[in-house]
């Protein structure tokens, strides 16, 4: 695969929520290029990369590796992040946690859709986000 094509890839399944074949083209950039190489090209640092990392652990099961990458999560919550941490706490059988995970994931995706919501163009920007909610709601 050359590294044009991985490129134009990679975002493509980033924005259909296709997260693991995102990581999957990440890592192909990698060793054809190197790490460094495609986090310079990219603007990527480790915390940016750690979100697919989180996903892609909740969605195998592999939950002690969820624990650790929740815990160098970026600066940002998302929806895959938000979706782990629910996934740890029912795991571990905390309802109180659960709840108040379960009320701020909720409120985090109303404050981003009703601000695309009044912006030009609002369907197309939620677009991706209501996509990803629902293929995750698949899965």
């Amino acid at each position: 695969m050359s590294p044009h094509w991985i490129n134009k890839s990679y975002s493509t399944y980033e924005a259909t929520g296709r997260l693991q074949d995102a990581l999957g083209c990440y890592e192909c950039l990698c060793v054809s290029q190197g790490s460094e190489e495609v986090y310079k090209d990219q603007n990527l640092s480790e915390s940016s990369l750690n979100k697919y990392r989180v996903e892609a652990a909740w969605k195998l099961g592999q939950w002690e590796q969820l624990e650790e990458f929740l815990k160098k999560g970026p600066k940002e919550p998302s929806w895959g992040q938000g979706v782990g941490q629910i996934l740890l706490w029912v795991r571990a059988r905390d309802l109180n946690a659960y709840h108040t995970s379960l009320s701020n994931l909720r409120t985090q995706q109303i404050i981003s859709l009703s601000a695309a919501s009044m912006e030009k163009w609002a369907y197309q920007r939620a677009y991706p986000c209501i996509i990803r909610r629902t293929i995750s709601a698949l899965h």
